[in-house]
């Protein structure tokens, strides 16, 4: 995994912000985005990122266990589970959209702001958004 955005000089927007923030949290996320550091397997897990590792031969076998496991709980408990989840992050990821593309358009612009215009605008974004 590498977010190379910034390396290349392209801003990161439209997912390469939201998507290791969901997945790893904001301190990860941060790492990732400002160093470029390509991150292996390896980190991945330290992180419990992806939660479940499997050799193919075991897949299916371990997905059915899964299942069963997931089985023994109550139904609506677990579609509910699933429906608020789903619901609050999908507000929470057009907010994030919402945000990405306004500091996109002035990442882009062809006009520069002065550094107090970039404070003036981060306020209003803090305001707007938190």
């Amino acid at each position: 995994l590498r977010l190379p955005e910034i390396e290349i000089a392209a801003f990161p927007q439209t997912g390469a912000t939201i998507l290791p923030l969901l997945a790893f949290g904001l301190n990860i996320a941060k790492n990732l985005l400002y160093t470029t550091d390509k991150v292996g397997i390896e980190e991945l897990k330290n992180i419990n990122f992806p939660t479940r590792i499997f050799p193919l031969d075991q897949l299916e076998v371990e997905t059915l266990a899964f299942v069963k496991k997931l089985s023994k709980y109550q139904t609506e408990f677990l579609i509910f589970i699933k429906t608020m989840l789903t619901i609050m992050n999908k507000g929470y990821i057009k907010a994030c959209f919402d945000l990405e593309d306004e500091c996109g358009k002035v990442a882009y612009a062809t006009e520069k702001k002065s550094m107090k215009e970039l404070d003036e605008f981060i306020k209003g974004l803090y305001k707007k958004y938190s």
